[in-house]
């Protein structure tokens, strides 16, 4: 059984406050509890009492020492894989700019098909849930399911798709964080995080649009 925890870093703005690539994350790991468990015990241990006690962590807002100790830690403690399709706005087709769904479905079908090496008879997938742009989360499981078993014909599977909510899921933010180290590597030039979690990753992909026929 595999438990998949998405989740982004960017924005597909193009105003002159917006990232210059979008990183959508995907964090693949056996075990639902191990994470959690885990993000509880360094919350109690490294953050101050008021903020222990916040819904939802997230790696934007957090001070440089507990990123230190995060990343760290998770390097260390942790057993995750990741995988992630990076998209650069600046390569986006003019006739794409304003197609949010169509350039988010397609990222999606990148990120199953680069770690279809992970795929099991049993599949989780956790997004965190938000408004998508002209398109829904229908569609998304009926992408990945698509993939998944045109990849793996051979194997029966079972797959489920879950938006959820990420101040109720800690995986989710787990997942933010592992987007915000890629996110601040390729938008702000900073590895700091990204060189310490790069054992874990397993491919980066970034979305190709221009190659692909539209209709």
């Amino acid at each position: 059984m595999k438990f998949i925890y998405i989740d982004e870093s960017g924005d597909f703005g193009f105003g002159k406050n917006s990232t210059k690539s979008v990183i959508i994350a995907a964090v693949f790991t056996q075990s639902q509890k191990d994470i959690s468990i885990w993000l509880k015990r360094i919350k109690r241990r490294k953050l101050p009492k008021k903020l222990r006690k916040l819904n939802e962590l997230k790696a934007s807002g957090s001070q440089k020492e507990f990123l230190d100790y995060f990343y760290r830690h998770a390097n260390s403690d942790l057993k995750f894989s990741i995988y992630a399709v990076t998209i650069d706005k600046s390569k986006i087709p003019d006739a794409l700019t304003h197609e949010e769904g169509v350039i988010y479905l397609k990222a999606i079908e990148d990120l199953v098909e680069i770690a279809s090496h992970e795929f099991d008879s049993t599949m989780l997938w956790y997004f965190d849930r938000r408004s998508l742009k002209k398109t829904s989360w229908d569609a998304v499981a009926q992408i990945i399911k698509e993939r998944v078993l045109f990849t793996a014909p051979e194997l029966k599977k079972t797959i489920e798709v879950h938006p959820v909510e990420s101040y109720r899921n800690l995986n989710i933010q787990f997942a933010d964080f592992i987007a915000y180290a890629i996110g601040r590597f390729l938008n702000n030039k900073d590895d700091t995080w990204y060189k310490i979690i790069k054992p874990h990753i397993k491919k980066i992909k970034e979305l190709n649009l221009k190659s692909r026929r539209h209709n």
